[in-house]
């Protein structure tokens, strides 16, 4: 019976595969005078984490 390694990714491979992931440039609002403006810290999200915002939103309407 032969027996195999499990495949291991290189750090490299890893790095490609979280740089290739879609990404959303985001402006956190600040409340100014009861008006929400964009004048916050700019982030970079990827997809998922800027769908949270999306289900956190939904989820506080229920």
């Amino acid at each position: 019976m032969a027996t195999t390694k499990p495949k291991t990714q290189s750090k490299a491979a890893k790095n490609s595969e979280t740089e290739s992931l879609p990404t959303h440039e985001v402006i956190l609002p600040c409340r100014i005078h009861g008006k929400n403006k964009n004048t916050g810290e700019k982030l970079t999200l990827t997809d998922a984490q800027a769908r949270l915002f999306e289900h956190q939103k939904k989820l506080k309407r229920l």
